[in-house]
């Protein structure tokens, strides 16, 4: 059996090992032409399980730095910080940035949203809410989906929706702790506003290996106006419940400082505005105050749930939900065809 030889081969970044070196001399063997797009450093996802300091995560940036330049015809990345990067601190020249973007899917959804409630309370979403290990009786949630939530017209529970993979590089204590803040600000008798503060329902999607330690944490907190489920939604259904949703939440902070999180890019393509963590290069992606808002910390995240959710807030949401629709309108094919395959044109 024999293979017809291709022009190009583009291989993505991590993993690097084997990939770098067996993909490099089949495509010399074959004289192919290889691309390697830039998501992130190996290195530096090793290097949160086994310190930076240590002698394998060093290994593996020499050989991910070596063999990436050595092997690599041409390149791309995600942020122009990682171009920047590459080229000063690693020599290797020439990486065009090619940003993620939604599919064309979550523009969809954007354009045939009805509302929260509606969405939730058609299946298969409402089984995988009512099947979640931290659904509670007669929380705002349960109310609200049965009809007997006090407030069904006006200031109605606000939908928050956040997605992971439930692992080290995204602290989930941090939304758990705004969350606990939040509930504890609404039920303040001493403070006037607390009374146009909706209730919030979070919902949470993903599987992942630190799910069940922070589903046990989040059935051990003691809370009146916040709701959290945890779900597992199909590829079909998780736009809809971006597009049907009042605000996002991301907690990714990177391992290298360099990526961005592919879950934001999502949430605005379903013109959902995103609260994200702040680090270095999230600028790219989330303009605070035109698609998103940024926070720190908890307490930061909280006050912007009281700030971006409360009723008389509409408008200010509205308008970050107008800059995430903005951001939206390009899809991935769009942004491929303009900005990745001008590096495979040039082969040609």
């Amino acid at each position: 059996m024999t293979m017809q030889r291709c022009e190009e081969m583009l291989i993505q970044n991590p993993p690097c090992v084997p990939t770098f070196l067996v993909c490099g001399i089949v495509c010399r063997a074959r004289r192919t032409r290889l691309v390697v797009d830039w998501h992130n450093f190996a290195y530096t996802l090793f290097g949160m399980k086994r310190g930076d300091a240590s002698a394998t995560t060093r290994m593996l940036k020499w050989y991910e730095r070596t063999q990436g330049k050595m092997w690599g015809d041409a390149h791309v990345c995600v942020t122009k910080a990682m171009g920047n990067f590459l080229e000063k601190e690693w020599k290797i020249e020439g990486a065009r940035v090619v940003e993620d973007r939604a599919a064309e899917r979550f523009r969809e959804a954007a354009r045939e949203s009805t509302t929260p409630l509606e969405f939730w309370r058609s299946e298969p979403a409402r089984s995988a809410l009512e099947a979640s290990p931290v659904a509670r009786s007669e929380d705002a949630l349960d109310r609200f989906l049965r009809g007997t939530h006090e407030n069904m017209t006006k200031n109605k529970p606000r939908f928050i929706v956040s997605s992971t993979s439930w692992t080290p590089d995204e602290d989930f204590g941090v939304l758990l702790d705004a969350a606990v803040a939040y509930d504890a600000r609404k039920r303040a008798k001493d403070d006037h506003a607390s009374k146009s503060y909706p209730d919030i329902v979070i919902i949470i999607t993903g599987q992942g290996p630190q799910k069940t330690m922070y589903e046990k944490k989040i059935n051990e907190l003691a809370l009146e106006h916040v709701a959290f489920r945890t779900v597992w939604l199909d590829a079909a259904d998780y736009p809809r419940a971006l597009a049907n949703a009042h605000l996002g939440v991301s907690l990714h902070t990177s391992s290298s400082g360099l990526d961005l999180p592919m879950k934001i890019v999502d949430m605005l393509g379903a013109s959902l505005p995103v609260a994200a963590m702040r680090y270095d290069v999230i600028g790219e992606l989330v303009q605070e105050g035109v698609n998103g808002v940024l926070f720190a910390d908890a307490t930061e995240l909280a006050a912007m749930f009281a700030k971006l959710l409360r009723g008389d807030e509409r408008l200010t949401l509205r308008a970050l939900k107008h800059g995430a629709a903005k951001w939206g309108e390009q899809t991935w094919d769009d942004h491929w065809k303009r900005c990745a395959l001008p590096v495979f044109a040039d082969a040609a």
